[in-house]
């Protein structure tokens, strides 16, 4: 082996390379991050929050909207509780810190429903935490809050409906919930078919 001397100095020369360079890789991901969000409105950090979704960078997204969880804005607040969900499917995140976020992303959809009631998206997101939720409960309060759930996509239809009616022109968006067509009633009896002829040319 030649110099051991040598070989223990570029060791250490390696691993604090290493160190060195992960700590500049952490802190440049959060000066990123924290430097972006002073200087941003809100309307900015949607725009952001919704370009590194699309990029698949949860955890900067994460770090981004966590600054806003005391938002009163519900655009703000079911993209945290999206994103807190998207963190507590990560495949390196530990069994305690998934329900720690599940929950967390629940609360975040919650307050995002309370904000703005004709949020579809709110609507689907409380409706995905609530699921979630009932992992961590059992199946009874997941049987119970089936019925949660189906309400709030239900009513996600609806307020999406009404958007794009809105936008058609069909239906003003303000005024009483669009309602689900009611269907005529089948008739009963016997249906009456005309004969058909086939003639040979």
């Amino acid at each position: 082996m030649g110099n051991p001397g040598a070989f223990k100095r570029s060791l250490i020369f390696s691993a604090l390379s290493y160190l060195g360079f992960e700590t500049y890789q952490v802190i440049s991901r959060t000066a990123v991050v924290h430097a972006t969000a002073k200087v941003l409105g809100v309307e900015e950090v949607l725009a952001q929050a919704d370009y590194l979704y699309e990029s698949g960078e949860t955890e900067k997204l994460y770090q981004l909207l966590t600054q806003y969880k005391d938002s009163e804005d519900a655009e703000l607040l079911w993209r945290l509780a999206r994103v807190s969900r998207d963190v507590a499917q990560l495949s390196r995140t530990s069994e305690a810190e998934r329900k720690l976020l599940v929950y967390e992303a629940l609360e975040y959809a919650k307050r995002a429903l309370e904000k703005n009631e004709a949020s579809f998206a709110a609507h689907k997101w409380y409706a995905i935490c609530i699921s979630d939720v009932g992992d961590y409960e059992g199946i009874k309060a997941k049987i119970a809050n089936a019925y949660v759930i189906k309400e709030h996509f239900e009513t996600r239809k609806l307020v999406a409906g009404r958007i794009m009616a809105g936008f058609a022109g069909e239906q003003p968006l303000a005024g009483p919930p669009v309602r689900k067509p009611q269907r005529a009633p089948r008739r009963s009896g016997p249906r009456h078919w005309l004969p058909c002829t086939y003639s040979r040319v």
